[in-house]
């Protein structure tokens, strides 16, 4: 890939659309960013408070990657269990 031409993308109507989702997939992650304020200490209120300011001042960045470990969470789907029933 190095050293060769990258072909310019067009902007369509589907990739601003795919843009927009882009930049809102980081606000589903607003609630593991209270509870891990939780975690460390704040009241409930005080991280909801917190992370709001966040967003609301468009300065709010999520970890994409929390661990989520239970059975069913966004990264442990559990699919081959579910397709065995």
């Amino acid at each position: 890939a190095f050293g060769r031409a990258v072909k310019p993308v067009k902007i369509t109507m589907y990739s601003n659309e795919l843009l927009k989702l882009c930049v809102c997939v980081q606000y589903l992650f607003k609630v593991d960013s209270i509870n891990a304020l939780v975690m460390q200490g704040a009241s409930f209120r005080e991280a909801y408070q917190s992370v709001g300011t966040q967003v609301q001042a468009g300065t709010y960045k999520s970890k994409i990657r929390i661990p989520h470990t239970h059975l069913g969470s966004i990264y442990n789907l559990s699919l081959n269990q579910i397709k065995e029933k």
